[in-house]
């Protein structure tokens, strides 16, 4: 039997749980909930005109990607600053990445890296900031044009996920504990490498900026809040 499809029979609909999450999640990764801060279910049902139902099903899925935590008997909070969690998801960067930019880089073609550097330039005019996610977008943007080539669907789903834990490690460095001019030294230098058709050379600046990244959180935060640091997870 031949079906005719209908615009009837395409489901577009997001499911309010799914809107909770998004919008939870936005404001975690932005930065206008802090780490550590509660997340009280009758707030949010006052707040987003929803009910109980849908709240508890965002904060699983938020749980589930390490961005609140919940505690026995208590309220959600989100989740701190722990450096442990921090070196295992830039070591499961380092794995996963460098195996796309491996199977990837035949595909950095001249036209390619004119794209790469047209997202580049796009960056450079824009400033980072909590309340404005679009540098954060074209950051992203700027990275996965390098890596998307070589991912796999599998890896794609795994990484999107260290990815979305990790964003929040990123801003840290941007506008804490590192600075914008830096991150783009980093940028600049992936992209001229790039352009010089050697694999082993690009990889390297591609570890170095991970490197770079995690080690200037981790030295910056024991900075702060001393060695503590490293056996707890902390509030910034």
């Amino acid at each position: 039997m031949n079906v005719v499809s209908t615009d009837e029979d395409r489901i577009e609909q997001v499911s309010l749980s799914q809107q909770v999450a998004t919008k939870l999640r936005t404001e975690i990764l932005s930065g206008a909930i802090e780490p550590g801060a509660p997340i009280v279910a009758r707030d949010l049902v006052e707040r987003l005109g929803v009910s109980h139902i849908p709240i508890r099903e965002a904060l699983r899925v938020l749980e589930a990607e390490s961005l609140v935590v919940a505690r026995p008997g208590q309220s959600v909070i989100v989740a701190g600053v722990d450096l442990h969690e921090l070196h295992d998801l830039y070591r499961l960067r380092r794995l996963l990445e460098v195996d796309a930019v491996r199977r990837a880089f035949p595909d950095y073609t001249p036209e390619f890296l004119d794209g790469a550097r047209s997202v580049y330039d796009e960056l450079l005019g824009l400033a980072p900031s909590q309340a404005d996610s679009r540098w954060w977008e074209v950051h992203k943007r700027y990275h996965w044009s390098f890596l998307e080539p070589g991912l796999t669907p599998w890896s794609t789903k795994l990484l999107r996920l260290v990815w979305q834990t990790s964003e929040r490690y990123q801003r840290l460095y941007i506008l804490v504990f590192g600075s914008v001019d830096e991150a783009n030294a980093e940028h600049d230098r992936v992209l001229e490498v790039a352009a010089s058709g050697d694999l082993d050379s690009f990889i390297d600046a591609w570890l170095h900026h991970l490197d770079r990244t995690e080690k200037s959180i981790a030295s910056g935060y024991k900075a702060r809040h001393g060695e503590a640091a490293d056996s707890s997870t902390t509030e910034t």
